[in-house]
């Protein structure tokens, strides 16, 4: 394994280049690209940009995409359908995690989470089938003001949480997230500089195919549909608040608006986090495809000898249940 440390107090690309023949590199999904680059690997363009001699053209960092998600559709609800997650961390529960691996607080982020529901199986998009499902719908029991405002995601704007969970902080919720299994939308990582400690440039490029946020937005808009069934029984109602940056889309508790879709496609904008899953960094293909970087036994193709990359940035797409 080479990881970035490494490389300290080495000098000439070539001569890194040579230290990692007959290696294999494993420094994670964005690390192995950016350490390729790094050596002359990747793109001419992008390399001479940086004064950073060519070895090997290949496509690094080209087609970077990751698990779209949607952001939750909020249902606030009648009743304690749970624990409030702090209340699990007593003795009794650490105990039997740390000994056993059991309890309530193995389960997945302390969510209340009950499965997933596949919606719209084996859609065909210009000539290419996406199945076994296009759309993952996941519940989620919690208080989701509470969770997100405590511990939220990185990704997301503190500011917008605070104002937008904020007036029902605490309240138990029914939530209902959508995450593509399949996406269209293609991103890049670029080195910032030629500096190995310094972080390279992440753009996912989410949404940028219009048809990955049309899917979600229809994903959304059935979720909304689902507290008009049984969810009805512990009077749940779908919470909305005018979101910053949204308010002249706002409408969204009425499902006849004309700007309902808008609205929507605006909130998935602004409260859209990541899945954490980014692939195709360093692609896995056959010689003859252009977008390929590592053949099938995870050789980096051009005119390396013996370099392997042996981690998830080699897949050429994402992963599904």
């Amino acid at each position: 394994m080479v990881s970035n440390s490494e490389t300290k107090g080495r000098s000439g690309t070539r001569g890194l280049i040579s230290e990692l023949a007959e290696k294999s590199v494993s420094c994670g999904a964005t690390n192995s690209p950016k350490l390729l680059l790094l050596s002359g690997v990747g793109p001419k363009e992008d390399l001479e940009a940086l004064g950073i001699p060519l070895v090997t053209y290949l496509p690094v960092s080209r087609n970077l995409h990751d698990h779209a998600r949607s952001a939750v559709v909020d249902f606030v609800v009648n009743t304690t359908l749970f624990t409030f997650w702090e209340d699990l961390l007593t003795t009794e529960n650490l105990e039997v995690l740390f000994v056993n691996g059991t309890g309530p607080l193995t389960a997945q982020y302390y969510l209340h989470q009950g499965g997933t529901l596949n919606y719209k199986t084996n859609v065909s998009a210009d000539g290419a089938t996406f199945g076994p499902s296009d759309v993952a719908i996941a519940p989620a029991l919690l208080p989701s003001g509470q969770i997100l405002l405590t511990g939220g995601s990185p990704t997301l704007s503190q500011d917008i949480l605070d104002k937008y969970y904020g007036p029902y902080f605490g309240q138990p919720t029914l939530n209902l997230f959508s995450c593509l299994n399949y996406v269209k939308s293609r991103g890049y990582v670029k080195l910032r500089s030629r500096n190995p400690y310094d972080p390279p440039i992440i753009d996912p490029k989410y949404f940028t195919q219009p048809d990955d946020l049309a899917r979600l937005v229809d994903a959304y808009k059935f979720s909304m549909k689902l507290g008009e069934t049984e969810a009805r029984r512990i009077g749940a109602k779908v919470y909305e608040f005018p979101l910053p940056g949204c308010e002249q889309y706002f409408n969204a508790t009425n499902p006849q608006s004309d700007q309902l879709e808008e609205y929507i496609a605006c909130k998935i904008r602004y409260l859209s986090p990541v899945s954490y899953m980014p692939v195709e960094l360093v692609k896995w293909g056959p010689k003859e495809d252009p977008t390929a970087v590592v053949d099938s036994r995870l050789r980096v193709l051009g005119q390396l000898k013996g370099l392997r990359v042996v981690d998830a940035s080699i897949m050429p797409s994402t992963v599904t249940g």
